[in-house]
């Protein structure tokens, strides 16, 4: 899709990329239309209407195939991606984000924040999950449905740049400024797994919240136990290696087997 930018002459068009043959013309002369995106499946095009050093003023929505317009109106927020289906769109300003409908426009939710730092959808469930700031150390999940914050998982201490959901929407991995990366059930807001990558190649660690872990040899003598958030409470790994080294940990937390450690590691007499 190419929007022409000579102002009085200015138009969206639809070009084949092998060719360059003009498929569809779909907006102007002249046309407001200043970015333009496709949905990841293609039969979608958004475009914002956004005049030189003036705010958005307006999208519209195309189908492809056709050329029909689907959808348009005014719009104060820039566009910040498609859901993965096609259905949604996702805008974004200084105070707020929205969720529109992609055939039709119409507004489904508004939430209150900055434009989001990391975003994921689980389309089967209807539900947005974004992490922003001032909050941007947690990921909210929201139903699209109802408009309402579902949960809110929490655990890292750096903000968070990038959210991932499994193929089967049942994972969703999270990862930080902190060094880590987290996975949760997404159904139940549970933390599984937090996986680190040490600086040495191919350097490894895999824990979960009650105490059992995995990863490469090199990384067992860099790493301390930690009880209590006392930074001064702790314990080398080896000492626990026999209950709760766990050897393809992660494999099996994501094969759905749930894994579990003898007894909590916070509850183990260090004494002994």
């Amino acid at each position: 899709a190419v929007p022409d930018k000579s102002e009085e002459h200015r138009i969206v068009e639809l070009r084949e990329l092998v060719t360059g043959r003009v498929v569809h013309t779909l907006d102007g002369p002249p046309s407001k239309i200043d970015e333009v995106v496709f949905s990841p499946d293609g039969r979608r095009l958004a475009g914002i209407e956004k005049e030189y050093a003036k705010p958005v003023s307006g999208f519209k929505v195309w189908d492809v195939e056709t050329g029909r317009l689907l959808a348009a109106g005014p719009e104060t927020r820039d566009f910040e991606e498609f859901s993965p289906n096609g259905t949604w769109m996702l805008l974004y300003d200084r105070e707020s984000f929205a969720v529109r409908e992609s055939t039709s426009g119409r507004e489904v939710c508004i939430f209150p924040g900055r434009g989001p730092n990391a975003v994921a959808w689980s389309v089967n469930r209807g539900w947005l999950m974004v992490s922003n700031f001032p909050e941007a150390e947690s990921v909210k999940v929201y139903d699209l449905a109802t408009c309402r914050t579902l949960r809110t998982f929490t655990a890292h201490t750096g903000y968070i740049n990038t959210l991932a959901i499994s193929p089967d929407e049942r994972w969703l991995a999270s990862a930080s400024s902190d060094g880590s990366t987290r996975i949760w059930d997404v159904a139940t807001g549970r933390e599984m797994a937090s996986l680190v990558f040490l600086r040495e190649p191919n350097s490894w660690l895999v824990t979960t919240p009650d105490g059992l872990f995995d990863g490469s040899p090199d990384s067992w003598a860099k790493i301390l136990w930690r009880f209590g958030g006392n930074t001064f409470d702790v314990a080398p790994a080896e000492a626990f290696f026999n209950e709760f080294y766990y050897p393809g940990l992660l494999a099996e937390i994501l094969a759905g087997k749930n894994p579990k450690a003898p007894r909590d590691i916070a509850q183990v007499d260090r004494r002994q």
